[in-house]
């Protein structure tokens, strides 16, 4: 597997009309790398297919304690995906992010 570039992304909210808090753009928060990390067979049994097949787990070699606070999304590719999950693996951190495109 090889490191892609990605960027990390804030997203800004706004005050809609009714005063509700409203997503309104992504902010670029730090540029790093990362990697696709596979399935194994013991994830699936423990989060199920359904999980395996939407998500994708990502190494970004960023310490959990370092890693940027208010990331939403991240961009590999020019697409945006969505980030459900950061996990603390030492040196690096395991993001788990949703596979269908979220919108730039």
């Amino acid at each position: 597997m090889k490191w892609t570039e990605c960027i990390l992304l804030k997203t800004e909210y706004i005050q809609d009309q009714l005063n509700d808090r409203v997503p309104f753009r992504r902010i670029p928060a730090k540029v790093t790398k990362c990697r696709p990390s596979p399935w194994t067979v013991a994830d699936v049994q423990l989060y199920g297919r359904e999980v395996t097949q939407t998500e994708q787990a990502l190494l970004i070699p960023i310490s959990y304690k370092l890693f940027p606070a208010g990331i939403t999304h991240v961009r590999i590719d020019g697409k945006d995906f969505e980030i459900t999950e950061a996990a603390d693996l030492g040196r690096m951190t395991m993001v788990r992010v949703k596979k269908h495109r979220t919108g730039k």
